[in-house]
């Protein structure tokens, strides 16, 4: 039986923090909490864990309380929220142009997840760290967006096994990345919401149908419907994933929209497009951070066509909400970080290694992040040896559950192929000038910059 354990008043306070617009109750319970004994190394040590600081000191000083938190955190939190701030506000002066001729063209472009959110609901554009600028394009105005991108400056970054576009555009749901020269801003530009190789079945015209509009700095856009909103949300937040900054999204678009929100119609959707388990898991954890009869009622429905490990996974991940809290593990980034690496490696020995990091992510990941893709903060040896046995599948699952079982294969041919390749390199006379080992020449030449800046830029980026 799942026994639950619950919050502590520091992880209490910050769950609260998170939460748009605090009814009166929770404003009262805000405020008790801060005349409570509070320790804060421990409520910043869940704020950072939950990559939600800013946020939090942004509610902490719209209800009174920023006072309460102890210097030096102070002056550590408002850092932070400036260096966000600062950096966000860069990227959208790039992005600025950007909407402007897409709008000029007559090119619809929907702005996802956080970017849209962040304009629509949370009337804060700095309310938290991101990496990005996601988009959603119709397939037909690829190649217009394409020559928007060309026009402004905007360079293609990365690959996908095939740097086809024509090829790309049958098995991805996304393009390369696009970034500026100055590297302060990347555009994901996606057609779709998830992977088009796995098994789920979105309703595009459905979608296009039914958008939102909104502004992005004064400049018409357009942003999801709720119901297609939350659906792209439950879709991204990962299976292993339990971050505030992540999941409080689920639960603030709820609260904002609740009063035109079609329940019936989002479990309809989801069950329609084949993501009843992404639906189910995504509600049933902001269900514990924020209880709503509606959502239970969702959560009924969706039960019966989720997945097992989907439905074991939210139980264990709230036996302990204070674990809960601490559990969050990013694993499927950081295989793209290292199959992104690996794509660009030159030569035998850089492939090498690049391969080995690879499998060693996949294979044997390091002890603690192992512990949190199977729900737990601590195991015994014989609980660990048996996680060290299946974590392996399960990261397999989580990946294919992203990117489809098809592009693992294809990615996973690609390492034994490019390795073959650098080794029957050895044996072929040089045909021309020698290649530079850093798979970032060519971009570091083309902006300006060092090999060692594009390749510090790849990993801040994933």
């Amino acid at each position: 039986m799942n026994v639950r354990r619950p919050l502590s008043d520091e992880g209490r306070l910050v769950v609260l923090l998170t939460l748009l617009d605090p009814r009166p109750n929770e404003r009262a319970e805000i405020a008790r909490l801060f005349t409570a004994p509070i320790d804060y190394a421990r409520f910043d040590r869940l704020a950072r864990a939950n990559v939600h600081r800013p946020w939090i000191l942004t509610q902490m000083e719209s209800l009174g309380h920023a006072d309460r938190l102890p210097e030096p955190y102070a002056a550590e939190w408002r850092a932070e929220r400036e260096k966000v701030r600062a950096k966000l506000e860069r990227r959208f002066e790039v992005a600025e142009p950007l909407f402007e001729r897409f709008d000029r063209e007559g090119i619809p472009v929907a702005l996802l997840k956080g970017t849209a959110l962040s304009h629509r609901i949370y009337g804060n554009p700095y309310y938290k760290k991101s990496n990005d600028i996601d988009i959603l394009v119709r397939p037909e105005d690829l190649p217009r967006v394409y020559a928007v991108y060309a026009d402004l400056g905007f360079l293609p970054f990365g690959e996908r096994v095939d740097k086809d576009r024509a090829s790309q555009e049958k098995y991805a749901w996304h393009a390369a990345p696009y970034v500026s020269r100055d590297l302060s801003l990347v555009m994901g530009t996606q057609w779709g919401i998830k992977t088009l190789l796995g098994p789920y079945r979105v309703d595009y015209p459905k979608i296009w149908s039914r958008m939102d509009e909104i502004a992005f700095r004064k400049i018409p856009v357009k942003m999801l419907a709720p119901e297609d909103c939350l659906l792209h949300l439950c879709l991204h937040l990962g299976y292993f994933k339990t971050q505030l900054k992540d999941l409080v999204d689920v639960t603030n678009l709820l609260r904002y929209f609740r009063d035109r929100f079609d329940y019936d119609g989002f479990v309809a959707d989801a069950i329609g497009a084949r993501a009843a388990s992404h639906a189910y898991h995504a509600l049933a954890l902001s269900q514990r951070l924020d209880p709503s009869d509606a959502v239970e009622r969702m959560l009924v429905k969706l039960r019966p066509h989720a997945k097992a490990h989907y439905v074991t996974a939210v139980a264990k991940k709230t036996e302990s909400m204070d674990d809960f809290l601490e559990m969050s593990v990013d694993w499927i980034q950081e295989i793209e970080i290292d199959m992104t690496l690996f794509m660009g490696a030159r030569g035998l020995s850089k492939k090498w290694w690049a391969a080995l990091r690879v499998w060693g992510t996949l294979l044997i990941p390091p002890r603690p992040a192992m512990l949190r893709m199977n729900f737990t903060l601590r195991a015994g040896i014989l609980e660990s040896l048996y996680y060290r046995a299946v974590t392996p599948f399960r990261i397999l699952r989580a990946l294919a559950e992203e990117i489809g079982w098809k592009l693992v294969g294809l990615l996973a041919l690609k390492v034994v192929v490019d390795l073959a390749r650098e080794f029957l390199a050895l044996f072929r006379p040089p045909s021309g000038p020698k290649e530079s080992p850093s798979p970032y020449a060519a971009l570091a030449r083309e902006l300006g910059k060092s090999e060692d800046e594009i390749e510090s830029f790849v990993r801040e980026f994933n």
